[in-house]
């Protein structure tokens, strides 16, 4: 646990992104490629755990007055219940360490899921952390039009939207670049961002 301010901490989970080889974890600093100085983020590169994840739970406030939630990267589901082993170390699964932490943080539920929003993913992650809401921030937008022609493909995902509805946790997608919200004990409030949207030339015609 990493104290970030009164009252304010957070729980990093060791967690696979993607890939169906056993998680692994960096032994030593990567060197960077001479010619680009970049990292190469693939499975079982320079970045651990398959690219690079971590899942941190954050809790805010104190117990019977706190917020909590989870942020998420892609969830490796073939090595989602796999150990992390290190030296021969047993680290846990991504699932027993996310289950410890929340067991640590005194929490039943959070109030908000920060997912990479697939429906596989959300069916792992779930059952364990009992999200009020989910909201997905990979699946809107493309990856292939520019940013500043703003969000041209909202996010959708119909099974995840089913699955959701039958788990009562709500989906929160945004509709727009620079969406913003906030999050407190009575739940999540949109906020109007006009100003930065507009200086990005983005319509604000949803919040």
């Amino acid at each position: 646990m990493l104290e970030l301010g009164p009252q304010f901490n957070v729980r990093i989970v060791r967690w696979n992104h993607s890939g169906n080889q056993q998680p692994v974890e960096l032994k030593a600093i990567p060197k960077v490629d001479p010619v680009t100085g970049g990292l190469r983020p693939g499975i079982s590169e320079d970045f651990p755990n398959g690219g690079g994840g971590r899942g941190y739970l954050f809790t805010l406030g104190t117990p019977g007055n706190q917020i909590s939630w989870l942020y998420g990267s892609s969830t490796g589901l073939e090595t989602f219940d796999q150990p992390v082993i290190v030296d021969g170390k047993n680290f846990g699964t991504p699932k027993s360490n996310l289950i410890a932490a929340m067991t640590a943080a005194g929490l039943k539920s959070v109030n908000l899921f920060l997912s990479h929003g697939g429906k596989p993913g959300a069916q792992a992650v779930v059952p364990i952390a009992k999200p009020r809401v989910l909201f997905p921030y990979s699946g809107t937008g493309s990856f292939w039009e520019p940013f500043l022609g703003g969000m041209q493909a909202p996010f959708n995902n119909p099974d995840l939207a089913a699955y959701l509805s039958k788990e009562g946790v709500t989906l929160l997608a945004p509709r727009q670049f620079m969406d913003s919200w906030r999050l407190d004990a009575n739940g999540i409030t949109p906020i109007p961002n006009v100003e930065v949207k507009k200086k990005l030339g983005f319509s604000d015609n949803t919040r």
